[in-house]
């Protein structure tokens, strides 16, 4: 029973360290380098680069004061 209950904690870990973080997160942090990178990763694996808006910077930036002032 203990090895079973280890097994599933040690893939638990495993797949937990291959999450990306949450974007809104960076955004509560204040990181708006690392959303950025994350979205653009993200619009890259479902091709969507072309819809990244070339004021997303700004856009994030506003984004995160609304986020920290709640």
């Amino acid at each position: 029973m203990f090895r079973i209950t280890f097994f599933f904690k040690y893939i638990f870990i495993i797949i937990f360290s291959w999450l990306p973080d949450s974007p809104r997160w960076h955004l509560e942090k204040g990181n708006i380098e690392k959303v950025q990178k994350i979205l653009e990763n993200a619009a890259h694996i479902n091709n969507l680069e072309t819809k990244i808006p070339s004021d997303l910077t700004e856009q994030l930036e506003k984004q995160s004061k609304i986020i920290i002032e709640k």
